[in-house]
């Protein structure tokens, strides 16, 4: 996983037949380093011998997870959602998603995604 920069112009829309329409793109800072990650990826790979036929590595393009594309507040500077996840502006609208990280994270998300989750709805129900 490798954290990207933040772009004005990465956005998420909700088309009103109710389908979401991710625009992302990686800035040349960004795939440089995706691309400096997986090479180190392949070189450990080889370090721990020969691969099984069928089990080459492939790479997904753009495969990633989007993260803090709806950033919850920080210290540093306000953002779409407070840490529960509550949209500003909007009444009884929280996001349960790994979009809400303040910043993207160097692991996979599906933990945190499932820990943000239980904790909105633990606030939802109070």
């Amino acid at each position: 996983f490798v954290p990207v920069e933040p772009c004005d112009t990465n956005v998420m829309q909700i088309e009103e037949d109710g389908r979401v329409n991710f625009r992302f793109e990686l800035s040349a800072t960004d795939q440089q380093r995706r691309a400096a990650m997986q090479a180190d990826t392949e070189k450990l790979a080889q370090l721990l011998g020969p691969w099984r036929r069928g089990c080459q590595p492939s790479w997904i393009p753009d495969g990633s997870h989007l993260m803090a594309t709806c950033r919850m507040d920080s210290p540093a500077e306000p953002g779409v959602a407070d840490s529960f996840g509550r949209v500003h502006g909007v009444e009884n609208l929280y996001l349960c998603t790994i979009g809400i990280l303040p910043s993207p994270i160097a692991v996979n998300p599906t933990l945190t995604a499932m820990a943000l989750a239980l904790r909105t709805c633990g606030e939802i129900s109070r």
